[in-house]
């Protein structure tokens, strides 16, 4: 390596749980907000699917960077993964109807977060074992 810079922490940890709760629970919450569950208009409903999205984001980078660290990509296998999952819960709420009854559109957005919460701790698993690789390497290097 040219420079001492790596693009995972010295030390990588597994993300805590509950942070991949609070994640899977923020998707529930916009697949709930898409399938009509809350008394809200469409473009409220929209803004707040938005915003709920946006949040999951934040704190899965969050989460990732400060615990693997923030120049590690994630493997094809992860992408893909993560593609495919995110597909079938698009798939899953754009083709349920609005007119579903509310006990069938709230047990799609409990599969969409047990689904979710299975994925992303997996996902981050994966990752935090890869930066622990990358990590023991650059130990190995500079020694």
């Amino acid at each position: 390596m040219s420079s001492e810079y790596s693009p995972v922490v010295p030390h990588p940890r597994p993300v805590p749980w509950g942070w991949t709760l609070a994640e899977a629970l923020l998707g529930g919450g916009a697949a709930a907000t898409m399938l009509d569950l809350f008394p809200l208009g469409l473009l409220a409903r929209t803004v707040a699917c938005g915003a709920l999205v946006i949040a999951l984001v934040l704190i899965d980078g969050f989460t990732r960077m400060l615990r693997a660290g923030s120049g590690l990509e994630r493997s094809m296998r992860q992408l893909v993964i993560g593609g495919l999952t995110l597909l079938v819960i698009v798939l899953a709420v754009t083709a349920t109807p609005l007119t579903a009854p509310a006990p069938v559109r709230w047990g799609l957005v409990a599969a969409v977060a047990v689904g979710l919460f299975l994925e992303l701790r997996w996902d981050k698993r994966v990752q935090v074992e890869r930066a622990r690789a990358v990590a023991a390497q650059v130990a190995a290097q500079q020694k």
